[in-house]
């Protein structure tokens, strides 16, 4: 087995095609392997785009499917507990006011009623 000798790298100026050019011109490669490194290196693009959006997207967490249905089951537990809480509040100290509240309404439409009668009463008597 020979041994080649390998590339030499030369350098080229600042703006001289993209970096698959330069990296491509720089190796020296023959056609036919130029365009397979090419598609490579726009899979490998694709790749790293599509997993750079699934991680700020949230998908790629690293996070079991368990763990997500306990966190799941967490938020839900949570979020039956704030139900529960306004809830108990509503029945607990909200209704009973409305109920009072509703009571002496009633009361003094009672009393007002009381007084009308009366009223009528004694200005019946009058004539």
């Amino acid at each position: 087995m020979e041994k080649k000798p390998l590339p030499r790298v030369e350098k080229i100026e600042s703006g001289e095609g993209t970096s698959t050019d330069v990296m491509l011109e720089l190796v020296r490669l023959p056609a036919f392997q130029r365009s397979a490194v090419q598609s490579m290196a726009v899979t490998m693009t694709l790749i790293l785009a599509v997993a750079c959006v699934h991680i700020w997207s949230g998908r790629l967490e690293g996070v079991s499917k368990v763990d997500k249905k306990a966190k799941g089951l967490r938020e839900r537990k949570i979020e039956l507990r704030r139900h529960m809480h306004i809830e108990n509040t509503y029945t607990r100290t909200l209704l009973p006011m409305m109920r009072n509240q509703e009571a002496r309404q009633t009361v003094r439409k009672r009393s007002d009623i009381v007084t009308e009668t009366d009223k009528a009463g004694t200005e019946s008597d009058h004539w």
